[in-house]
Order: C-alpha cells, then structure tokens, then sequence
C-alpha cells in the first residue's frame, strides 16, 4: 500500500507547536516500521526551509525521491479574502499533484492551516483520493464565541476546513477526548475514528544531576533559586490569567520558595498583557520570567530543573507538554478537563482549571510539600511509558490498512493533469491565473521518466575541443542517442545573466543535428539526477539558490571531477 504524508504540519507556523511536533514524529516512526508499505511525503514548496529540514530527518529512512515537493502560485494565505480565487486553483494543483502519486492512501497531517501562511489544504476539492486526517481538536467549533464569532473572516476559514474534514474516509484522533469530539461534533460515525494517542520525542528524558545542560538553561534565562514551569502557547484555552491569578494568590512567604517560568515563543502583545495582570495582581516584576523561544534542549533542562509543572488549559487535544514533562521526570499538576487527564490519571494531580482557589492550593501544595513532589515524579515516570510513538505509528497503520480495505473511489492518476487543466477552466476566465496554475502543475507533477541533466555550460559556450569538453562531448552525444533505462536525456546550461540553469536545446540540436528548439526554463521533480560533465566550478557560487532548488526539489547532484591539481 502506498501512503503519502502530506506533511504540512510540519512545515507551517505549526511546526513550532505541538501540531508539528507530532506531525514530524508520527511521521518519523511510520516511515521506521512501515511493515512493508510505501511510504511517501508531500511538501509544500512555500517553506523550502522546512523542506530541506525534513529531507535530512528522513535521510535514510525513505528514499529522496519518495520526498515530493508541490509548488501553487502565491500568496494563498486565507486571511486575505483577495487570494481567494488563487487558494481555490492552487487547492486543485495540490490535489492534482497528490493524485498523480498514485496514493492508496493520503494522509493529511495537520487540515486547519493556512490561514495566517502559506499553508493549503483541501479534500474532494475536484479529485476523489482516499484521505485520512488527523485530527486534534474542534476547539473552535466547540467556543465559537471565543473563536469564531468575532471574525468572520477566520470563521469563513474555519468553516471550510470543516467542510473538507467530513469528507474525510477516517480521522485519526489523537486522544479519546478527541475522538469524541469527531463523534459529537464532527457526526463521524465510529467506524471512521481511530483513537491513535500520542507520544513523545526520545529526547524528553532525565538528564543526570550534574548534566551541564541544567546549569546553562539557567544562566541563559537569568532563572536563580527553585521555580515552576508552565510551557504550551498563549491563547485563551490555555488559561494563562488564571495561572497568574493563581500564583497570585498564593501568601508570600510561598510564593518566595519558587518563581513561575512561562517557556516558549509568546507573541509580545500577549507577553505585555500578561505582566500587566500580574502587576495589577501584586506580583513583583521577578516573580515571572517569560523566555521566549527555547529549543528541545533547553526544554529538557528546564523540565528537569523545575520544582513541577503545571498545566491550567482548559481544553487540549492531547496535552503533550504534560507528557513531555512527565517523561523527564517533572512533578505534574494539571487541568481535569478534556484529554488531559487521560495523561495524568492521578486525581492528585488534577484541578478545575475555572477554580482559581483550587489551582492555587494544588500550586500551594506542590511549593511546601517536599514528599508530595517526590511522589509526583514517580508516578510521571512510570506513567509516561504508557506512550510511544511507536504505538501510535502502529495504530496509524492500522487505521490506513482498516480504510484500505473499504475499495473506496479513487480519480484515474493517469488523468490528475488533464483534470486539473479542466477544472481551472472551469474555474476562471483569468487568463494570467490559469496560466500561473498551469505553470505551478507543470512545476508540481512529475512526468513517468525521470530526467538526467547533463551540465555542458563551457561547452554549448565555447567547444575548444580540449580534453575535457572531448569528454563531455562524447558523454552528452552517447547519452542523447541512448539513454539509460527509465531517464531521458536533458542538455542543461548555466545562464550567466539570471544565475539560473535553463534546458540547452540549441546545443543538442547542433549536436545531434537535429531541431530540439530554444533554449527553454528547467523544471526538476524528485528523483531527478544532475551531473556536472563540464568543468564549472564557478557556477556552484553563480547560481547557488539554484543549486538550493535542486536540493529542495529532491534532485541528486554530482559532478565529475577531472583532478585537484589547483588544490
């Protein structure tokens, strides 16, 4: 069976919350254990960056040319409503490409995005794929008036994704509170839920007393003395007022044993408001220390540092940092509501997160009891193994097997590029739009035979028949004749003027005697292979974004090199 992972999730503003931390590791495990499947990723070309880092976290899992990387005209971002005929063709572009991969299954890890980025995802736009979605949660469906109802435009947004969710053939919950959300809210009948849990990275674990990692954390973030730790957004589900309120509340000779330590990028208005209500609330200025952005390591530290974490959202899908915390071996207290207590089954450890007395003397407790902490932290260690990623990756392939063998309906691969041209048609009377969609599918789909570059800049400039252009000369005339099996044959130039590699037809008509026509723009699909035959180090520095598109694209590049004599 073959899956393809569109892994947006891991790509977009989301890669930098628990979204594109399970995406990326769901992802990650699957493609480790596959059980024989095919495994292949979709990325959107919008974030090159993210797509280089994802090629090097599955060097040697999956092959390179398993790696697809899609491209839409842009900006398509959601927010504004004049991208909307843009985001609809570039909807059946991604579905084209998708299609064209010939996917038993598609996996879309992360549907409500794009509405800040360039992020896009739709369902059944024009193509029927098989399609399976994670979901973590329908928060805003559930407090529209927290959400939606103060922006229609988002509410617009949201809306549609909803749409394209109940057209999904399965979602794939990340919880059992998120399951039942697919059931209520979602009216998805049992048989198309899959509660596939969670887990968490390999990094998140004790670090050894003396680990130089603790002390460094510290001095980076000015932390002196004990502290508690909250990490896990700023958004008003994650009832950040309360916890201040709470802290707040506390005497002060308490509040004196440990300080609060809100980890992770916060948006500086937000940052702003919440040191406005901790002043009005009394609190000293040091008495909360917000970091900003702290990488996993820096994470692990703190996890391991802290006296114990809390955590007051009222509404999780899962609730990973109360894992993640668990697993290095941090005391937890947190919100009894949705999935979190699934997590942290200790009623203990639980508290109404609408109860700022009650979250207040769980804080208390955690601050004055020495044993209590201790107990605490045996009990998140042994709890924590209750998780892996290994379990969820099992129970996603479940699901994709479970799906598979519905025979659902499927769009004819073969016919993804002659649909999408008809359904732009169809679309728009935009003459530049289509045109640009076009241009995106040609960029997006590949053809059946993968293309063989052969570099010959120097040559096609200047044949001075010396020793090495005999070489090139031979090779590209050898090659255009008979090409290896499965590749066709591609002259390809540097062009000094826009630093971009471009197709050298009029050289390999004048080779071969032949009509190949202009010299035209080079597209490249994974898989692709460029070989540098003529001796043009100094194009690797002329076109190094070019180079770059070759790495994102998923082309393997080498050069021959003739000696090091200079060196």
């Amino acid at each position: 069976m073959r899956i393809v992972m569109d892994l947006q999730g891991a790509q977009s503003e989301s890669r930098f919350r628990g979204i594109g931390r399970y995406s990326l590791a769901l992802a990650l495990t699957v493609a480790r254990d596959a059980r024989g499947h095919d495994i292949h990723l979709a990325l959107n070309g919008a974030f090159p960056e993210a797509v280089k880092d994802i090629r090097t976290a599955f060097k040697g899992l999956i092959p390179q040319s398993n790696i697809h990387v899609w491209h839409v005209p842009l900006p398509v971002h959601a927010c504004d409503t004049g991208n909307s005929t843009r985001c609809s063709h570039a909807e059946i572009v991604r579905e084209a490409t998708l299609a064209s991969l010939k996917p038993d299954i598609v996996h879309v890890s992360s549907l409500f995005e794009g509405y800040g980025d360039n992020a896009l995802t739709s369902i059944g736009r024009v193509f029927q794929i098989p399609t399976v979605v994670t979901m973590y949660d329908l928060i805003p469906m559930m407090n529209p008036e927290v959400y939606l109802n103060h922006d229609p435009v988002y509410a617009k947004a949201y809306a549609e994704k909803f749409s394209f969710l109940q057209r999904a053939d399965a979602v794939l919950a990340i919880s059992e509170s998120s399951a039942d959300e697919a059931r209520r809210v979602g009216k998805f009948g049992s048989d198309k839920v899959f509660n596939i849990s969670a887990g968490c990275d390999a990094v998140f674990s004790q670090l050894e007393i003396q680990h130089p990692a603790r002390r460094l954390v510290r001095a980076k973030f000015g932390i002196e003395g004990e502290f508690f730790l909250y990490t896990g957004g700023a958004d008003r589900r994650k009832n950040l007022n309360r916890l201040i309120d709470a802290y707040a509340a506390l005497p002060v000779a308490t509040r004196k044993i440990a300080r609060l330590v809100m980890a992770g990028r916060m948006p500086a208005s937000l940052v702003d408001d919440l040191n406005r209500v901790a002043l009005e609330r009394g609190l000293r200025a040091d008495e909360i220390i917000f970091t900003g952005y702290v990488s996993d390591e820096e994470l692990v530290a703190l996890y391991n540092e802290c006296r114990f974490f809390v955590f007051p959202s009222w509404h999780e899908g899962f609730g990973l940092p109360v894992l993640e915390a668990m697993a290095c071996g941090a005391a937890v207290i947190a919100a009894n509501a949705s999935s979190i207590p699934e997590i942290a089954t200790e009623p203990a450890m639980l508290f109404d997160p609408y109860d700022t007395a009650e979250m207040s003397e769980r804080i208390r407790w955690m601050l004055e009891d020495d044993a209590a902490v201790a107990e605490a932290r045996a009990f998140s260690e042994h709890r924590a193994t209750a998780f892996s990623w290994e379990r969820s990756a099992t129970a996603f392939l479940d699901a994709c097997e479970s799906v598979h063998l519905r025979s659902l309906p499927r769009t004819d691969a073969g016919q993804a590029l002659n649909i999408a041209m008809a359904a732009l048609g169809r679309k728009s009377t935009q003459t530049l739009a289509v045109v640009a969609a076009a241009d995106a599918l040609d960029r997006s789909i590949a053809p059946e035979e993968r293309m063989l570059m052969l570099d010959v800049t120097e040559l096609a400039a200047h044949d001075r028949g010396t020793g090495i252009q005999r070489v090139t000369r031979a090779i590209s005339n050898e090659w255009l004749r008979r090409p290896p099996h499965g590749y066709r044959i591609q002259l390809v130039r540097l062009d000094r003027e826009s630093r971009r590699y471009v197709c050298a037809n009029a050289y390999a008509g004048h080779l071969l005697g032949q009509d190949f026509g202009e010299d035209a723009a080079l597209v490249c699909h994974a898989g692709d292979v460029f070989v540098g035959l003529d001796l043009v180090g100094h194009a690797v520095d002329l076109a190094s974004d070019w180079f770059d598109y070759f790495h994102v694209a998923g082309v393997v590049i080498n050069f021959v090199v003739y000696d090091i004599l200079p060196v």
